[in-house]
């Protein structure tokens, strides 16, 4: 190997005696030779290529790198490689001295990823239904890549009958005012201690919701800077054996909004011939013994609710007429679960609806005036160049 060092580029080139090795497969660094011939490989690049490395030592300003062969599958020849050095005294050269950046700007998309998983969180949850009662782990996360740390949130979460909220939608609040848990003050619902800045966790008990229905989480995720603080932004929930609210906070950079769908929780057996709950039922009896104790009650198509006790086959226990008898279980539908709803919410919920049409149609019809608006200002402005014209 013969090698010639100038200040600005080296100059190498390997001699195969006996003709064994390819001079094509040969490299300097990440250079291809820049001619070769049945017996000779030669170099001939710049110190700034091929990646060549520098390095000062004393009065020495050093250049190495490695000339490296790379054998054919068919060859006998094996792979090997030689150092190249150029060691040049140091004149006048000295390291460039950066000014400190204190300020940096950079722009570009975050990725974010919400799924239902498995009991300790470590993989996807191979179901979508859970019990009544049960934990519902959750994991959302904020791909980190090359962005500042990221601290991601949950910002507000609902739960809906549809994949996409609308007006008509039915929802639950899971997660309101900027990161609140507001279903943990009636359950045990809670956030997870943290294992990544990037990600959390939320365990979610299973809640009554849309019985028979498809349900959809719906959240907004946000990413935060862990360096600034805000007390408006946080995510908490509330301790019940402590009486406290447990938070974290800090300040956002982006968010996203994404939908989790999950499929209708199933209820245990034991829960299944309970009467509805969520409401004060004072007025709840059988209509022949009176009593209200029990889980298993019935009310006959002539209108009267009867125990199980009282309940008579094919003919109705209190007024005697023939009749057939519904179970009144959290498994009836709609329009026979209606009567045993408070009818103050059904009401409130009603109206919340009412109000929302009323306001979509509302902004529609401001639309539609300021359209017309528009329109006879751009009338009159024609009218008024067409008259100036005309004089």
């Amino acid at each position: 190997m013969k090698l010639d060092c100038r200040p600005d580029f080296v100059t190498l080139v390997w001699t195969e005696d006996r003709s064994l090795a390819d001079t094509s497969l040969f490299r300097l660094g990440n250079c291809f030779p820049t001619s070769v011939s049945a017996r000779e490989a030669v170099f001939s690049v710049g110190l700034n290529d091929c990646n060549f490395r520098r390095l000062v030592t004393g009065d020495q300003l050093m250049y190495t790198n490695d000339l490296t062969y790379i054998s054919s599958p068919d060859s006998h020849v094996l792979p090997f490689t030689h150092s190249v050095v150029c060691a040049y005294q140091r004149q006048g050269w000295y390291p460039l001295i950066y000014d400190p950046v204190f300020n940096t700007y950079g722009q570009g998309d975050l990725v974010f990823h919400i799924g239902l998983m498995n009991v300790d969180f470590s993989g996807p949850a191979e179901s979508t239904s859970f019990p009544l009662g049960s934990f519902i782990p959750i994991m959302a996360s904020v791909e980190q890549k090359t962005h500042q740390p990221l601290l991601l949130l949950l910002e507000e979460c609902v739960a809906a009958t549809t994949p996409e909220l609308r007006p008509e939608s039915s929802v639950y609040p899971i997660i309101t005012n900027k990161g609140c848990l507001v279903d943990s003050k009636i359950s045990h619902s809670k956030f997870e201690q943290r294992q990544k800045s990037s990600e959390i966790h939320l365990s979610l008990q299973a809640f009554r919701f849309a019985l028979g229905e498809e349900v959809f989480i719906h959240c907004k995720l946000v990413a935060w800077d862990p360096a600034g603080l805000d007390k408006t932004n946080k995510a908490c929930h509330y301790v019940k054996d402590h009486g406290r609210v447990s938070s974290f906070v800090s300040q956002p950079i982006t968010a996203e909004r994404v939908a989790l769908r999950r499929d209708k929780h199933l209820t245990p057996p034991s829960e299944r011939n309970r009467k509805p709950t969520g409401l004060r039922m004072d007025w709840f009896h059988c209509n022949q013994c009176f009593t209200k104790r029990g889980s298993k009650f019935a009310v006959s198509s002539c209108g009267h609710i009867c125990c199980e006790a009282c309940i008579k086959s094919k003919q109705c226990s209190v007024c005697g007429a023939s009749c057939s008898y519904l179970p009144i279980t959290d498994e009836m539908k709609p329009q026979e679960k209606v009567f045993f709803k408070d009818p103050v919410k059904l009401i409130q919920s009603r109206l919340e609806h009412i109000s929302q049409i009323a306001l979509f149609q509302r902004t529609q019809m401001e639309r539609v005036m300021a359209q017309c608006k528009r329109k006879c200002t751009e009338l009159e402005r024609h009218l008024k160049e067409v008259t100036e014209q005309s004089h």
